[in-house]
């Protein structure tokens, strides 16, 4: 294999870290929603990748799909992680939920 192929899937496996990062940054509201699609996900990137291993394909595709499924398996796994962080609330959006919740609570008397 040429050493430019090399550093080409290096360079895909290494971008998927952002990758991930920015898609659970930009979909912040469906991570909650979508966590059996990520496991699921996970589990097809990982039987794809053992299956391609066992299976006679030839050493340039084994890779080829290796790096394929490693890099929707490391962006899956970043948005599962993230779907279980609880969302950051700024100081300003604190005391306005809590400005929200005492007017509510006058409301009702």
């Amino acid at each position: 294999m040429d050493i430019i192929q090399i550093v080409l899937l290096m360079l895909v496996i290494l971008l998927a870290f952002p990758a991930g990062l920015l898609l659970a940054h930009a979909t912040r509201e469906e991570l909650r929603d979508g966590r059996r699609a990520f496991i699921a996900i996970i589990t097809a990137s990982l039987v794809i990748i053992l299956a391609s291993l066992f299976l006679g394909f030839s050493n340039q595709e084994k890779i080829f799909i290796t790096v394929g499924m490693l890099s929707l398996l490391i962006i899956a796994c970043i948005s599962l992680k993230k779907s279980y962080a609880p969302y950051k609330i700024t100081p300003k959006k604190a005391a306005a939920k809590k400005k929200r919740k005492f007017k509510k609570i006058n409301a009702k008397r």
